[in-house]
């Protein structure tokens, strides 16, 4: 039989097109946990976005802000957990001897991390903006939504919240809220305006 001399035909795939927010790796690290402290000025009002800051000092107008004086590194922020990942906070009041209580408050949220996230302003968003201080988007919380006695606890300085961020796969138990005693206080509004 006459072999046919015709040359065969290749069919290339075509490329999937790049998406236009910042691309999330795969879960490829172990938890990263840091604490930070309350201040009279934390109001957690905003509809959109979660901070941690490295700061002392909070007005008024930093109503995503649930924590203060940080204490996470820059090597905390190359080792976070890529892809999605679930954010978990417990929150430890202290008495006024200095004696912790041993009833605590906890809460979670989850967010895609950013790669290459390293900046003092932490900053986890509902939307897919990006800007130097953002560490997560597509945050399934945001500020507001976050279970207010732990913000009213967080508005007395001598509280103390830890924060850890695992893998979203991870099986942690993060959901259940523990009876704590919080003095009565202003209620935090909801909506704000930072970005």
């Amino acid at each position: 039989m006459r072999k046919s001399s015709a040359p065969i035909a290749v069919h290339h795939m075509t490329p999937v097109q790049a998406r236009t927010y910042p691309s999330v790796q795969a879960n490829a690290s172990s938890p990263v946990s840091f604490t930070c402290k309350g201040h009279p000025n934390i109001r957690a009002a905003h509809a959109s976005t979660i901070e941690f800051t490295r700061d002392e000092t909070l007005t008024t107008q930093g109503d995503c802000i649930i924590g203060i004086a940080c204490d996470f590194t820059s090597e905390h922020c190359r080792s976070l957990p890529q892809g999605r990942a679930r954010i978990m906070l417990q929150l430890q009041t202290e008495s006024a001897d200095g004696v912790s209580s041993a009833e605590q408050l906890r809460d979670s949220f989850t967010s895609e991390i950013i790669e290459g996230f390293n900046h003092h302003e932490m900053v986890f968003r509902r939307s897919v903006f990006h800007s130097e201080r953002t560490a997560g988007i597509r945050a399934d919380k945001a500020a507001c939504n976050i279970n207010r006695s732990i913000i009213y606890a967080l508005q007395n300085p001598d509280t103390r919240m830890t924060v850890t961020i695992a893998p979203a796969d991870e099986e942690i138990s993060t959901h259940a809220v523990h009876p704590m005693k919080i003095p009565k206080q202003r209620q935090a509004p909801i909506g704000g305006t930072r970005q």
